[in-house]
C-alpha cells in the first residue's frame, strides 16, 4: 500500500496517519525521511513503558500517552506514540530511544 498525503499534510499508511509534527520530528531525532520511518513503523513492535534500558524521559512520554488511551511502537532505534482515532490509529509524535535531544 503506497502512502498517501491529505491537505492537513498527514500521510495515511495502511492503519496509520502521520501526522506532520511526527514526521517533522522522525526527521529532526532520528534522520533519514518518510521512506526510512514507514520501514520503521513496518518493523516496531509494541513498546515496554517498564523497559529499564530506555531513558527516563522516553519511557515517562510513553506512560503518560498510555494514561490518554494511547500506546507506543518501537523498532528499537525510533519510539512512535500512538493515539487511537475513529477509524485510524495517530502517530503523533517521534522520538529517539536513547531520549532526547
Amino acid at each position: 500500500m503506497e502512502p498517501v498525503m491529505d491537505l492537513s499534510d498527514s500521510v495515511y499508511y495502511r492503519n496509520y496517519r502521520l501526522t506532520r509534527h511526527s514526521i517533522e520530528r522522525y526527521i529532526e531525532r532520528i534522520g533519514g525521511d518518510l521512506g526510512n520511518m514507514i520501514a520503521d513503523l513496518d518493523s516496531s513492535w509494541l513498546f515496554d513503558a517498564r523497559n529499564k534500558r530506555a531513558a527516563r524521559k522516553v519511557s515517562a512520554s510513553v506512560y503518560k500517552s498510555e494514561q490518554s488511551g494511547g500506546w507506543a511502537l518501537t523498532n528499537g532505534n525510533a519510539v512512535f506514540i500512538v493515539m487511537p482515532e475513529n477509524k485510524r490509529h495517530v502517530i503523533v509524535t517521534t522520538l529517539l530511544i536513547e531520549g532526547f535531544k
